[in-house]
């Protein structure tokens, strides 16, 4: 538990689903070493009686890195374009009679 960004929320997602053992979920689960897994639990059942909880964790750790990276990037073209923008503006003022 130590190694997670937000203990308290991790441990109250587990105990709501089980007081609601039909609940799904879906969210995600940060470390304090920057890694990033998806957690989706749904109940486990036989025929129609719930007789437990399944659990699944995706490491998306490297997905994460590349929408941050991307999201950087479209960024920097943003700011460029603007630049570009107000260099050709000022450019084309200066040519004027």
């Amino acid at each position: 538990m130590d190694q997670l960004t937000d203990p308290k929320r991790f441990l109250a997602m587990v105990r709501e689903l089980y007081s609601q053992p039909a609940a799904e979920s879906f969210d995600i689960v940060e470390f304090k070493d920057g890694r990033s897994f998806e957690r989706y639990s749904q109940p486990q059942r036989i025929g129609e009686a719930i007789v437990g909880r399944v659990w699944s964790f995706r490491d998306i750790t490297k997905r994460k890195v590349a929408e941050k990276g991307l999201r950087e990037s479209e960024e920097q073209a943003r700011r460029l374009a603007r630049e570009n923008a107000i260099m050709a503006e000022m450019g084309g003022s200066s040519t004027r009679p």
